[in-house]
């Protein structure tokens, strides 16, 4: 069980576990309080969605918007978890998980989309099923091409798809041409430490042409964690 400020999370079910790429997609994805329907593919936990869901109730404060959290995978089990951990959580009446995948939501719109989709392309394949799953990309399955392809077809007009990858894979989804009507919006270059090359980035796209913003964050620096990490999870973790 993981324990946060204001939710806990069941992790023993569930093909992906709890880990620092959720935590950072969770805390760092945009929202504007506005959003009145959000989808997490490849919901795992569901963490990522009970983030965005106390964020933007914090953000809205007394005049939250009528909100709706979908939190979707194709693991039985991790479906079942995270409607566990909804359930749970403050947000139950606004929360749902489901066993399906993404080409099955053929009629919805949503305001956000995020995912800390399968990556890995050409390493080898796990021997465990469900972990290979979780984390290889299949040739039709949840993975950054899929989730631009359906961001395209079901983001409302100003809609962000917010998606966390390896900095190899980010380079290869920021060189790959957009779907008409989405475009790069936001790129946020993570490193471990100073020293270290980028690691992770999280790459946000929008429904319109907006201008492209790029920001940095270092997570530990001598030992300890950076003033910009602290500050940008405060709000989860118990030991800050």
């Amino acid at each position: 069980m993981f324990r946060f400020k204001q939710f806990s999370v069941k992790n023993e079910g569930a093909a992906f576990k709890v880990g620092t790429d959720a935590v950072l997609l969770g805390s760092a994805a945009s929202v504007s309080g506005s959003e009145h329907r959000i989808l997490d593919a490849g919901t795992g936990t569901g963490i990522i969605a009970l983030m965005l869901c106390q964020r933007l109730h914090a953000v809205a404060g007394g005049d939250a918007p009528p909100v709706s959290v979908l939190g979707i995978d194709i693991d039985q089990a991790s479906a079942q978890e995270a409607a566990e951990n909804f359930a749970a959580s403050p947000w139950a009446a606004k929360m749902e998980a489901r066993c399906l995948p993404l080409e099955q939501l053929e009629s919805d719109e949503f305001d956000l989309i995020v995912s800390n989709p399968p990556y890995f392309e050409n390493s080898l394949l796990n021997l465990d099923s469900k972990k290979r799953t979780a984390r290889h990309v299949a040739e039709e399955g949840l993975s950054w091409r899929s989730l631009l392809a359906f961001a395209a077809d079901h983001l409302s007009n100003g809609g962000r798809l917010a998606m966390i990858l390896p900095a190899d894979i980010a380079e290869k989804a920021r060189a790959a041409s957009a779907p008409e009507g989405i475009s790069l919006s936001r790129i946020l270059s993570i490193k471990t430490s100073p020293n270290k090359p980028v690691t992770r980035v999280i790459l946000e796209f929008t429904k319109g042409a907006p201008e492209l913003m790029e920001e940095s964050l270092t997570i530990q620096e001598a030992g300890a964690y950076t003033p910009a990490y602290l500050a940008l999870t405060k709000e989860f973790h118990i030991f800050i």
